[in-house]
């Protein structure tokens, strides 16, 4: 915002500059268009730079789409996702060639997750934490420098029959986005060991509870 006004000013100032009547009519016109021109492209390179990284995408198979490219990259990758509902047949055994360098949280047990771990691929549960994600996102080559993050949002209006599903991609140019990277990095880690510690726990019980027949 400062930015933004910031440049109103100086293209206030520039007008100023070319209205004095000292200034030749020509060489004032001229200001005012440079000023107008350079306005207008610090306007446009901003919004640029805030939605180049952003994909929406209007349905189901849009998404499959976007989340199978995000599965290719190479690298280690891992998923913080609710129910893998985007996760279709293709999608499923890319996820399963990969296995090992695959790492994904979802909120409980299903088949799908069941063939994905005898596939090889490292799945945890978060939902016996009582913890839900408000936002879902996927890293990318998290056992790289040169990570990335994919955080997905999701709107809709039933009423209106409308549906937006954004996904925003860190480029790791800004030091937002490394910070957002760094914090990824960070959740996952703490849920990875929580969800450890919590099967740990009930397989600790079970035996427990087996000694005691």
């Amino acid at each position: 915002m400062r930015r933004y006004v910031a440049t109103l000013a100086m293209l206030a100032s520039i007008v100023a500059l070319a209205l004095i009547k000292e200034v030749p009519l020509v060489i004032g016109i001229g200001l005012i268009f440079v000023g107008v021109i350079g306005t207008a492209d610090q306007f446009v390179e901003d919004y640029r730079k805030n939605h180049e990284n952003i994909k929406i995408c209007k349905n189901q198979a849009e998404i499959e789409s976007e989340m199978k490219e995000l599965v290719k990259a190479q690298g280690k990758i891992c998923i913080m996702s609710r129910d893998l509902s985007w996760v279709n047949p293709g999608i499923k055994e890319q996820l399963i060639k990969k296995n090992k360098n695959v790492r994904i949280f979802a909120q409980e047990k299903s088949p799908l997750t069941e063939e994905l771990i005898t596939g090889g691929v490292e799945v945890y549960y978060y939902g016996g934490l009582q913890f839900e994600p408000k936002t879902r996102f996927t890293i990318i080559r998290y056992n790289r420098p040169d990570h990335q993050v994919a955080i997905a949002e999701t709107s809709s209006a039933l009423k209106r029959k409308w549906f937006e599903h954004k996904i925003y991609e860190t480029k790791n140019e800004s030091l937002q986005d490394r910070f957002i990277c760094s914090l990824s990095l960070d959740l996952m880690e703490m849920c990875r060991l929580a969800c450890k510690r919590e099967k740990d726990l009930l397989n600790e019980l079970e035996k427990s509870r087996g000694r005691t027949k």
